[in-house]
């Protein structure tokens, strides 16, 4: 078999080790033939112990774990990253530090990514409500941990600088922005809903670009856009319970987010999943990643990647039995592949 020439493979959560077996998992993704490892890298760790450098034990740790996922059978697993946490000395930081406001902030955010990522996504959910500080997640507090609430002037600016110096100046390197979460209404903490964010923080980036960069018109185009979609999870009447039922969900937002964007602008699914904990166990789980393997190659050219979320049972919400997303995992806590996991394995071989 040929691989697809889409992207694909897993997330997971980035570092310290010590917390989750990040190697372990690169290890896994690369068995099963991914060829992209997503997981969360904090721009403040990397910075943490060194001022005015950066903790290369930190940046060589990431680069450690994809040669694992490239020694287990994926000779071209690349890492990609999902920005957050900004040191306190850039200018501009904001007090959750989530995101820069000025244009040295903004600078040194994307000379950063410019230097040391070929791939990088531009934080997670920057569209979505955070209802828990860091300092409240220190001290124990849950609740909406995954958005980080960027103001799209903020965010655009970000995109521009990052598009600057990754494309502008470093040429082959390439910036996903976005991570939008679609069906999450409740959350979406701008009226108008994910294209709204897009349109504005779109408007600022391509503004940002033509005062900083001469061939702004062209670099613009670069950059990719992200997002992340769900089939109806939990155990209400109206969830998905099989996996064609469950890729159609996930689809019609990515049909939404395709018709709804600009003919040019490259698209990323780097969340989406389906339990196996439904009444047609792991077979429809199975079916999800076929049904989504299809549907990705056949639908445009323009959706160029996909990350199923999480990889294995072990990460956070998805070992809760209380939690919409249990069992979302393709992989057993075990490390043992689910047939989802060697479903993908077939296909992507």
């Amino acid at each position: 078999m040929t691989p697809p020439q889409y992207r694909h493979g897993f997330n997971v959560y980035g570092p310290p080790e010590s917390a989750y077996p990040l190697n372990q998992n690169a290890s896994k993704a690369g068995e099963l033939q991914a060829n992209i490892l997503r997981l969360n890298v904090d721009w403040h760790e990397a910075r943490r112990f060194i001022s005015g450098g950066y903790n290369y034990a930190y940046l060589d740790g990431l680069r450690e774990t994809a040669r694992i996922g490239r020694a287990a059978n994926s000779q071209s697993l690349t890492i990609l990253p999902v920005i957050d946490g900004t040191p306190e000395d850039v200018p501009g930081r904001d007090p959750g530090g989530r995101y820069v406001t000025t244009d040295e902030g903004y600078n040194q955010y994307g000379r950063y990514l410019g230097e040391y990522c070929d791939l990088v996504e531009l934080s997670n959910e920057p569209n979505t409500a955070r209802t828990v500080t860091r300092e409240q997640e220190s001290q124990g507090f849950h609740g909406n941990q995954a958005g980080t609430e960027i103001p799209p002037y903020h965010y655009g600016n970000m995109v521009a600088y990052a598009t600057h110096w990754m494309v502008g100046c470093s040429g082959a390197r390439r910036p996903l922005a976005g991570a939008l979460a679609t069906n999450q209404g409740g959350l979406l903490y701008l009226s108008g809903g994910w294209a709204f964010y897009v349109a504005l923080f779109n408007y600022y980036a391509y503004n940002k670009l033509s005062e900083i960069n001469g061939d702004y018109a062209n670099v613009h185009k670069e950059w990719r856009l992200s997002f992340h979609a769900y089939p109806r999870l939990g155990s209400g009447p109206n969830r998905d319970v099989t996996g064609l039922s469950g890729a159609n969900t996930v689809f019609a937002v990515a049909d939404d987010v395709l018709s709804r964007t600009d003919s040019y602008r490259r698209i990323w699914l780097t969340e989406t999943g389906f339990s196996n904990d439904n009444p047609n166990g792991a077979a429809e789980q199975a079916n999800f990643a076929d049904y989504v393997h299809g549907k990705t190659l056949n639908r445009s050219p323009r959706l160029e990647g996909l990350t199923f979320w999480p990889l294995t049972d072990t990460e956070v919400q998805v070992d809760d039995i209380n939690s919409a997303f249990y069992h979302l995992a393709f992989v057993y806590r075990n490390h043992a592949p689910k047939p989802a996991g060697y479903r993908c394995q077939s296909n992507w071989s």
